[in-house]
């Protein structure tokens, strides 16, 4: 996925099987940009891709921003809850290389494994994530991180978080 989603109001309900609900599929790179800033927007992905970002096997190189609205993103299996899917094969380790940048709204990003907001599974996080204002409830009911990186795959080879975490404001809950 290379181009751009802008969500600025509505209802907008979106669930994926291996790729990410808003985003790119099954091991697309997501390096466009996503913009939400207004609506209720739910995303959920049911196996392995991120409720937002990219997919099963998937780098996320792009932007993500969210600067208002009701945003409730989900993996139920492996992927971030915003940012990377999950890497399966044991040779490919999804980075979350981009940006997401949440300024304003109600953020709830949660994963099983992968982080909530970050990589998924066996993916590693190397980019930047920036919370400035808004309210933030970022969790992983796995051994993933609530906001970084997921949980590893293959026993002794974890998921690498080498990013930027910046939090300047707002209310924000990581579990």
């Amino acid at each position: 996925f290379k181009g751009t989603i802008n969500i600025e109001g509505g209802k907008i309900k979106a669930t994926s099987y291996f790729g990410a609900a808003i985003g790119s599929g099954v091991a697309g790179d997501m390096s466009g940009t996503i913009t939400i800033s207004g609506g209720e927007v739910t995303a959920s992905s049911n196996y392995y891709g991120a409720g937002i970002g990219s997919g099963l096997d998937g780098n996320m190189s792009g932007t993500i921003t969210i600067s208002g609205g009701q945003v409730n993103a989900s993996s139920d299996y492996y992927g971030a809850g915003i940012g990377s899917g999950a890497g399966f094969v044991s040779d490919i380790a999804p980075e979350m290389s981009g940006t997401i940048a949440i300024s304003g709204g109600k953020v709830t990003a949660s994963s099983e494994y992968g982080a909530g907001i970050g990589s998924g599974m066996a993916g590693n996080m190397s980019g930047t994530i920036t919370i400035s204002d808004g309210e933030v409830t970022a969790s992983s009911t796995g051994d993933g991180a609530g906001i970084g990186s997921g949980a590893e795959f293959v026993s002794g080879i974890a998921p690498e978080m080498s990013g930027t975490i910046t939090i300047s404001g707002g209310k924000v809950t990581a579990s």
